[in-house]
C-alpha cells in the first residue's frame, strides 16, 4: 500500500535553499501596452522542435484521419449552416456531429502547423497568451464531453492538447537557449515572460501566464494518469513530463505566494521586485496610460494579485495534485527530488487551493434583490475601491476556474483528509446559485417592454453597468456557462447572448464559449 510523502521541515528548507530560487485592478490584462519596447531581433523563422506531424491528423469530412474509426462518421457531414449554431438536441449523434463542426471551425490547422505557429510567436516575442489558454481549455472541455461516448474522437482533442502543451513547455524561459532572466525575480523562472512598457521594458514573468500554460499540461497529465492503460507510452511519458513541469513552475512562484499555517487565506502576490520600477515617461500616444499602469504595478508590489489571476493558477494546481497522486507519476521515479515534487503537488497544493478559495469567498459581497433573491457583487481584488467592481469577462475567468475545482473537489478533499488537514475546498450549491442569480438578474439585459431596447446583452460590469449593443460582454460567457449545473437558464441565456447579432459581427461565438456550450448542454 502506498504511503503519502511526509517531509520534515529541514528537508523542505534545504530544497527551498537549493532551488532556482500581480497586479491591481487597473492592470489585470497581460496584453502588451501600445508603447512597444525594443526587443531582440527575431531569429530566422524555424519550425517547432515539437514533432506533431503524426499525432494530430487533419480532418476530412469532419472525421479525424488516422485516429481510429470514430463510430458513426463514415460519410461526409451534412451541409453546414452558417453561422454555426448550438441547438438544443443532445443525442450522442448530435454531440459527435457538433464536435466535428467545432473542430473544423477552430482547429483547422494541422497539429504541426499549430505548434510551428506557437514557435514563431515566441521567436517574435509576440505571444497571444490568453488565446493559447482559451484553446487549451476548450480542448479539455471537448475531451471530457466526448470521452464517455466516443474515446477515439475524444483522443483527437487530447492529442492536440499534448502538442500545444509541449510547444509551450519548450519555450519556457528557463529552458530556452540561453535562459531568459526575469529581472524582478533575479533568475530564469520556470515561467513565460515578455518585455512590457508598463514594467520599464524589463523582462517580466508572472504567475498569470504560468497558470494559463501549466493548466494545459496538468489537465493532459491528469486525464492520462486517470487511465494510463488507455494511452500510448508516448502519452504516458508526456503526462509525467507535464506533471513535473507544473510542479517546477509552482515551486518557482512560491516566492510570490502568501501561505501561512495560521492564516485561513492563501494567495499569490505581485513580485516584491516591482517596487524597483521607475515608470519613466514614454514618447508615444499611450504614454500617460502606460505610466499609470506601471505605477499601479509598482504600488502593488508584494500585494495580492486579482482574484481571477489567483484562480487561474488554482485550477492548474487542482489538476496537478490529482496527476501527481497517481500511480503513474508516483512510480515514475524513486529519487529524493521526485519525493519533494510529490509532496508539493499532493500535500501543499490542495491546502493552497482550499485557502485561496476561502480568501475569495470571504471577500464576496452578498446582496439581495427586492424580491429576496440573493446574489453576489465583488471587486476585482482585495483592496480595490468600491468603484472597481469586477468586470464580467474577468469574472468569467474566475468562474471557469471554479468549475474545474468543482470537478476535482471530491478528490482534492480526499487528499486533504488523507493528509490530516482540516481545510476543504468549500464549494457549495448555494454559492453557485448566487453567482447564477448575479448573471440572470443583474448582468443579462432584456427589455421586455421596448422592442428597440437592450435584448440579450451582457453588461460589462457585474453590477449591471456598462451595457449597450455596441459595447458589451457577450463574448465573455464561457466561464459562466458551467453554472447551468445549478440553474439551466444559465445555458439558455448564455447561448442567447453568444448568438445575438453584434455590431459588425454575426455573433459572439469563440473557441471557449463554443466548447462550454457543447460541454454543458446536457444541463439545459
Amino acid at each position: 500500500m502506498r504511503t503519502r510523502t511526509q517531509l520534515p521541515n529541514v528537508l523542505l528548507a534545504a530544497l527551498a535553499m537549493s532551488a532556482c530560487a500581480v497586479s491591481t485592478e487597473d492592470v489585470e490584462s497581460t496584453e502588451q501596452a501600445i508603447c512597444a519596447c525594443p526587443s531582440p531581433p527575431p531569429p530566422v523563422p524555424r519550425p517547432s522542435p515539437v514533432d506533431c506531424s503524426d499525432v494530430v491528423p487533419p480532418m476530412s469530412h469532419g472525421r479525424p484521419l488516422g485516429a481510429g474509426p470514430p463510430s458513426g462518421v463514415d460519410a461526409p457531414l451534412p451541409p453546414q449552416t452558417f453561422p454555426t449554431y448550438v441547438g438544443d438536441a443532445n443525442t450522442d449523434a448530435i454531440i459527435k456531429q457538433d464536435a466535428d463542426r467545432f473542430w473544423a471551425e477552430h482547429f483547422y490547422m494541422t497539429g504541426q502547423e499549430e505548434v510551428d505557429s506557437i514557435q514563431q510567436a515566441f521567436d517574435n516575442y509576440n505571444v497571444p497568451a490568453w488565446e493559447y489558454g482559451s484553446r487549451a481549455a476548450a480542448l479539455v472541455q471537448m475531451f471530457d464531453l466526448l470521452e464517455p461516448i466516443d474515446p477515439a474522437r475524444a483522443y483527437v482533442y487530447l492529442s492536440r492538447l499534448r502538442c500545444i502543451a509541449d510547444a509551450l513547455l519548450v519555450n519556457r524561459d528557463d529552458l530556452r537557449d540561453p535562459p531568459i532572466v526575469d529581472s524582478f525575480h533575479g533568475r530564469a523562472v520556470a515561467g513565460w515572460g515578455a518585455y512590457g512598457a508598463d514594467r520599464d521594458c524589463r523582462w517580466n514573468t508572472d504567475v498569470v501566464v504560468a497558470g494559463l500554460y501549466t493548466y494545459a499540461m496538468a489537465a493532459f497529465a491528469r486525464r492520462v494518469a486517470d487511465n494510463p492503460s488507455a494511452f500510448s507510452e508516448e502519452d504516458r511519458e508526456a503526462a509525467i513530463r507535464f506533471t513535473t513541469a507544473t510542479v517546477q513552475s509552482y515551486f518557482d512562484y512560491r516566492d510570490d505566494l502568501h501561505l501561512d499555517e495560521h492564516d485561513r487565506w492563501a494567495y499569490f502576490k505581485a513580485p516584491t521586485g516591482y517596487a524597483t520600477l521607475t515608470c519613466g515617461l514614454f514618447s508615444c500616444d499611450e504614454a500617460e496610460k502606460v505610466q499609470k499602469t506601471c505605477n499601479a504595478y509598482k504600488n502593488g508590489a508584494d500585494h495580492t494579485i486579482a482574484y481571477n489571476e489567483n484562480m487561474l493558477f488554482m485550477k492548474a494546481l487542482a489538476e496537478l495534485a490529482l496527476a501527481a497522486d497517481s500511480t503513474l507519476y508516483r512510480d515514475s521515479d524513486d529519487s529524493l527530488i521526485h519525493a519533494f515534487r510529490i509532496y508539493y503537488a499532493t500535500y501543499e497544493a490542495p491546502v493552497v487551493i482550499a485557502k485561496n478559495f476561502t480568501f475569495f469567498e470571504d471577500h464576496l459581497n452578498e446582496k439581495t434583490l427586492s424580491d429576496g433573491t440573493p446574489y453576489f457583487e465583488w471587486s476585482s481584488q482585495l483592496g480595490s475601491p468600491t468603484k472597481n467592481i469586477e468586470d464580467t469577462g474577468h469574472a468569467s475567468v474566475t468562474l471557469g476556474s471554479l468549475a474545474v475545482l468543482l470537478d476535482d473537489k471530491s478528490r482534492l478533499d480526499a487528499l486533504l483528509e488523507a493528509n490530516n488537514r482540516t481545510e476543504r475546498v468549500a464549494l457549495s450549491r448555494p454559492l453557485f446559485e448566487r453567482f447564477a442569480n448575479t448573471f440572470l438578474r443583474i448582468i443579462w439585459k432584456y427589455d421586455y417592454q421596448d422592442p428597440s431596447g437592450l435584448r440579450n446583452i451582457l453588461s460589462i460590469i457585474v453590477d449591471g453597468s456598462l451595457a449597450s449593443n455596441a459595447k458589451n460582454a457577450n463574448g465573455n460567457c464561457a466561464g459562466w456557462i458551467p453554472l447551468a449545473q445549478f440553474n439551466p437558464w444559465m445555458w439558455i441565456r448564455c447561448r442567447d447572448a453568444t448568438f445575438h447579432p453584434g455590431v459588425g459581427t454575426a455573433n459572439y461565438l469563440n473557441v471557449d464559449n463554443h466548447a462550454a456550450l457543447l460541454r454543458y448542454r446536457q444541463f439545459r
